[in-house]
């Protein structure tokens, strides 16, 4: 564990520094810190900021006239944040890597995080062993890099990145692993989520088509939902309506599936708003059967969000020799704004990633141009 005190005094050079040191490496060296570790996924970094100090402050007043909701503190850290170290790293991933801390005993509150990460791994490994294998085994990331997905290197990083977190127990939250790739038709995307599941479940051991059979690879066309009526069959129908729900079907026989929401954009609001959010939510996220109310947890899947919304701002922006990282932050903020429409989003909705909600937890991801 790498504890940093005070580390609004860093700036934005200095962090990027540190995350480049240490993020997505298999093996974390660094001569400032005088040390070598040989499996760079077991570090636990950890920057403790003051963030949002005066709305957390506020929010823990017993004065209700003062109090804060938690929505609010955490955009006042995220704010503070961006404006002090707005760097491509910590813009991308900054919302999965945040965890606000509030109340006076700073330190045993960090000492609990790390404590409850630790046993997150440690219950994980154990998991892993009863199926006679464990994580890490499970989830081979370098798999990324030998699949031939080739000219899209720093995408190919960041969802390493996002495996290795999830192999090594060290993701926040508990919900899954949400990624979005937004851009052109046929540059990729649904071919790059292929390559993750199978990166998810072992490499080449297994092929698309026995991933699909054993319910551990689920790709949906959302054009597919785009009526209203047929919506109530994509998590699970209400009771007195025959058949079983698309996710629940998948989620009662297999936890670690990559499931692939193809042009998101196309289905419905209310699917969007009504039951896409708890299944993705990042403190319980679940699929609840309707008949019975039994739940199954989502921790362990993979959603992957594809949208084709902005194609044409994405496509004049590399044809002005636009920077990746200059890409995604002028795509990121069109796909956050009321004002901006999507082309080939729902008739219903002018911009269905600029609902606060649902952008949050795609945010707690990684929002990806490809």
């Amino acid at each position: 564990v790498i504890f940093i005190e005070n580390a609004e005094m860093l700036s934005a050079f200095q962090v990027n520094e540190i995350l480049t040191t240490f993020s997505g490496k298999k093996q974390c060296k660094s001569s400032e810190y005088k040390f070598t570790l040989p499996e760079c996924d077991k570090l636990l970094l950890l920057l403790s900021t003051n963030f949002g100090e005066e709305e957390i402050i506020q929010a823990d007043s017993p004065d209700p006239n003062h109090n804060t909701n938690k929505l609010v503190v955490e955009e006042a850290a995220f704010r503070d944040l961006r404006r002090t170290w707005d760097t491509g790293l910590v813009y991308r991933s900054y919302r999965r890597l945040v965890k606000i801390i509030r109340g006076p005993v700073r330190r045993n509150k960090i000492r609990q995080l790390i404590e409850s990460q630790t046993r997150k791994r440690e219950k994980k490994t154990r998991d892993g062993l009863n199926e006679n294998l464990s994580p890490q085994t499970l989830i081979d990331p370098s798999y990324l890099d030998q699949s031939g997905f080739t000219g899209q290197k720093i995408v190919i990083e960041s969802v390493k990145r996002g495996l290795m977190a999830v192999s090594s127990g060290l993701k926040m939250g508990d919900g899954p692993l949400v990624l979005l790739f937004a851009g052109l038709p046929g540059t990729g995307k649904t071919y790059l989520s292929q390559i993750i599941a199978k990166a998810y479940n072992g490499g080449d051991r297994v092929s698309i088509s026995d991933l699909e059979k054993q319910s551990k690879f689920l790709h949906v066309d959302m054009g597919n939902y785009q009526d209203e009526r047929a919506i109530d069959g994509f998590v699970d129908p209400s009771p007195g309506l025959e058949g079983e729900g698309l996710l629940a079907s998948v989620m009662s026989k297999q936890k670690r599936v990559v499931i692939v929401l193809d042009e998101i954009e196309k289905a419905h609001p209310s699917l969007l708003k009504d039951m896409l959010l708890p299944v993705l939510d990042n403190n319980e996220g679940h699929v609840q059967k309707k008949k019975n109310g039994e739940r199954y947890p989502t921790r362990d899947a993979v959603f992957i969000l594809t949208t084709n919304c902005f194609d044409d701002v994405i496509q004049e922006l590399y044809a002005k020799g636009k920077m990746y990282n200059e890409i995604v932050k002028h795509v990121g903020e069109l796909l956050q704004s009321p004002n901006a429409h999507c082309r080939s989003a729902h008739p219903n909705s002018r911009n269905p990633f600029s609902w606060g909600p649902l952008w949050r937890r795609i945010m707690a991801g990684e929002a990806l141009v490809t």
